[in-house]
């Protein structure tokens, strides 16, 4: 009967010692996802980082892109007023030849009489 309950004692203290290398296990399981699960916080939170930083390039790029187009219907106006001004001044320019020419007739008309 004593080996009965030695080999009890016994099977106790393996179970024992089972048990606690099972929690010691089930502790370094715990501690990993932990870990694991820091890791995975730490890295979305660069993800987010790095979205924000892409959605403030995006932006930028919007607002030069904006930028280019009025830059682009300024330069049209610019150009369309140039051309407007040229025929102006051509106009302007055969003016003034026609009162030449007229001055030049009312002058020879003058002399010849």
């Amino acid at each position: 009967m004593v080996e009965k309950v030695e080999s009890g004692s016994n099977a106790a203290r393996e179970g024992e010692q089972i048990v606690e290398k099972m929690n010691g296990s089930f502790e370094k399981i715990k501690e990993a996802f932990g870990e694991i699960d820091a890791k995975v916080t730490s890295e979305l939170k660069v993800i987010e980082n790095t979205s924000a930083i892409f959605n403030k390039i995006r932006n930028e790029i919007q607002s030069i892109a904006s930028i280019s187009e009025e830059h682009s219907a300024a330069s049209e106006e610019m150009f369309a007023t140039m051309e407007e001004q040229n025929a102006n001044i051509e106009i302007i320019y055969n003016l003034m030849r026609n009162i030449k020419d007229s001055s030049e007739n009312l002058r020879n008309s003058i002399k010849t009489v």
